[in-house]
């Protein structure tokens, strides 16, 4: 092995390469992959930018040649839940609950701690320190009784499944061993990353047992549940010393070739350890790449996809060209997507153009049908889908085209692009986009960007802003002639969309005022109630706005800070508040609506859809001014509803209320 700890960050993978095809997706070309037909190609693909001289020091030199997606609660069911993009398709969270227990992860953390004591002088204060808090998971029963504690230790977790009697942790990355590890991790997947996979049995709620402890080399970008079948993406990275990462000379190259020649294949692939037994995570014969172009990324990985069964620890595994940005899922096919900024239609003399303003989204379809990562084909689309829980921006609707929207130049003067896709079994083709020459109106206003985006039945909801908030009502009912069928101006926006049966829809974002200057400022916490029944005529039917300038809440940055529930002709959800609405402070260009206002408290906030009216019911306020608690807007914060009592979950602390009286609010437990 030449593997070493303190060794250069060398990334060995496929890049995401194919032939230039100007003839379809508006010339941005495409990024088909292939099998590969022997090791040699293989190794090569990974190699060759480190046997090449580099002309761009210090980064490299790049170039790549050529349904009903919701879970609205229709059906009354016993309690809440995680709040999931696509019904069916389970989200792993910070916590789950079986109808009776909760089970909570607390992650292992580092802690800033000032060392003040005694000793230290006034004036002259010890200096602070990090401490390190082991992680744990507590088994809370809903009558506020405290069953057991797994204590994990520096080996934490960042997520859980709750699969029947069978509890799972996901560790995306390596222990704890140090604050620079838990920066930069995430990003390299580096070869001494460690991700693991632990389960307990938790049959008797008061005595979880060991079930498994899994790991996988590098680190987990994303998972999802069906059923058994747990789908982990991950991201590897091997360290190779002395290799020279830029090559400038001649003599670095060789010394490169000589350092390679000597490495085998299978050292550049990550391994999995089931209960300490070792095996590959995937062999080359399961893996992707395309003709190595002469130039490609430094900035690559080994990204693989794997299937497994949480019963039998039984697994399958792909490489796919990376790296992925993330990954949008259906209850038949798995989406992986990533974005790049290079120009895929002008290469000169194998200079790299580069292309900051458009972007381009690469997407890779893969079918889940006989236990198989089926490949089903690849495009490139001009634009990026970004923002906060970018997977929204995709949606399988019925007849299992997927459609994407993405931008271009987002922030300068933004351009907006809605693409159906469909497969023919070994490539994705577009089958159509918005806007077109026979429809051309365009998704937003001059300078709006995309704020939110969902998709229901076979319908897009997209919220564009800069002033004003227009709703748009894509149809999607004939996937070959998308077409805006209505829009709604109002002010403010949303962030983020949820589909209530068939006919509402409920935003959440911030309302908008534009001051004397011009300037249009975000100011509190805005829930909408919208009637889209009438795609051609979509309507506001009520408005809530809580709190001033300055008010947050975690929902703007993830989806499970939502809960709803449907109870018999009431809809019922709740959402974590910041409240912002002590004194004002500052004032630009004398618009008094840019103050932004102190903080005065936060709670989880309780809504009422009902006869189509939208209503408040009240909040179990957890953390006040006037009490003098500390405000932590980074607090992990959750809803849960069961009945008439609801359950909010603040960093590791639980409360409860009855719904119909939020304010007697328990005590945490």
């Amino acid at each position: 092995m030449r593997f070493k700890k303190l060794a250069t960050c060398v990334t060995l993978v496929m890049s995401t390469v194919a032939c230039m095809d100007n003839g379809s997706n508006d010339g941005v070309g495409e990024v088909q992959l292939s099998t590969v037909k022997s090791s040699g190609q293989f190794k090569q693909s990974l190699t060759q930018p480190y046997l090449m001289l580099s002309d761009y020091q210090g980064q490299g030199a790049v170039e790549e040649t050529a349904v009903n997606s919701t879970n609205f609660d229709s059906e009354p069911a016993s309690f809440s839940g995680t709040n999931l993009q696509v019904e069916g398709v389970d989200e792993a969270d910070v916590w789950k609950y079986d109808g009776n227990n909760f089970f909570i992860l607390n992650p292992a953390k580092w802690q800033y701690q000032n060392t003040l004591t005694a000793s230290c002088v006034e004036m002259q204060p010890c200096d602070p320190t990090w401490v390190a808090v082991p992680g744990s998971i507590r088994v809370v029963k809903n009558t506020q009784e405290t069953l057991a504690t797994i204590n994990l230790g520096e080996q934490s977790g960042s997520d859980l499944y709750l699969n029947d009697e069978q509890l799972i942790m996901v560790n995306q990355g390596q222990a704890y061993n140090g604050f620079m590890d838990i920066m930069i991790e995430p990003y390299f997947g580096r070869a001494d990353s460690q991700a693991r996979i632990r389960s307990w049995d938790v049959s008797d709620v008061s005595a979880p047992k060991d079930l498994n402890d899994i790991e996988i080399d590098g680190y987990i970008q994303r998972t999802r549940r069906i059923g058994d079948e747990l789908y982990i993406v991950s991201r590897f990275t091997p360290r190779i010393e002395g290799l020279t990462n830029y090559p400038a000379t001649e003599q670095d190259i060789e010394s490169n070739k000589s350092l390679l020649s000597d490495i085998d294949i299978d050292e550049l692939l990550p391994k999995i350890r089931i209960n300490g037994q070792k095996k590959s995570l995937v062999t080359i014969d399961e893996c992707l790449v395309v003709k190595t172009p002469k130039k490609h990324s430094y900035d690559v990985s080994v990204t693989t996809i794997t299937r497994l069964n949480t019963k039998t620890n039984t697994f399958n595994s792909r490489c796919v060209s990376g790296p992925i940005d993330g990954i949008y899922m259906s209850e038949n096919n798995l989406y992986l997507y990533a974005n790049s900024f290079y120009s895929f239609e002008t290469q000169v003399d194998d200079t790299i153009v580069w292309n900051w303003s458009k972007g381009n989204s690469h997407i890779h379809q893969f079918a889940l049908a006989a236990g198989k990562f089926d490949y089903k084909g690849s495009t490139l689309l001009q634009g990026v889908s970004g923002g906060d829980d970018a997977n929204f921006r995709f949606g399988e609707l019925e007849d299992g085209t997927l459609a994407v929207v993405t931008s271009t130049n987002e922030w300068a003067n933004p351009e907006h692009l809605l693409s159906v896709l469909k497969s023919d079994g070994s490539k994705l083709n577009t089958l159509s986009q918005l806007p077109n020459e026979l429809r051309p109106q365009a998704i937003g206003k001059p300078g709006e960007r995309i704020y939110s985006v969902r998709f229901m039945q076979n319908r897009a909801y997209i919220v564009t802003f800069q002033k004003v908030d227009p709703l748009y009502v894509i149809d999607l009912s004939d996937p070959s002639d998308p077409k805006i069928a209505g829009e709604l101006e109002i002010p403010g926006f949303s962030e983020y969309l949820h589909p209530i049966g068939d006919d509402l829809l409920v935003g959440i974002g911030k309302g908008a005022v534009t001051g004397d200057s011009g300037t249009t400022w975000f100011q509190g916490i805005k829930i909408a109630l919208f009637d889209v029944s009438d795609m051609s005529n979509p309507t506001e039917l009520d408005v809530i706005d809580i709190g001033h300038r300055g008010s947050n809440t975690a929902l703007a940055y993830d989806h499970h800070a939502f809960t709803g529930l449907t109870q018999g002709d009431d809809y019922r959800f709740a959402l974590p508040i910041s409240v912002n609405d002590n004194t004002p402070t500052g004032d630009y260009w004398k618009d008094p609506e840019s103050a932004y206002y102190d903080w005065s408290y936060t709670g989880l906030h309780l809504f009422d859809v009902k006869n189509k009216k939208l209503s408040l019911q009240g909040a179990l306020i957890t953390q006040n001014h006037d009490s003098e608690t500390t405000e932590n807007h980074w607090t992990t914060k959750r809803g849960l509803i069961q009945g008439n009592d609801v359950y909010h979950l603040s960093g590791s602390d639980i409360y409860k209320a009855n719904w119909l009286t939020p304010d007697d609010i328990s005590d945490k437990f």
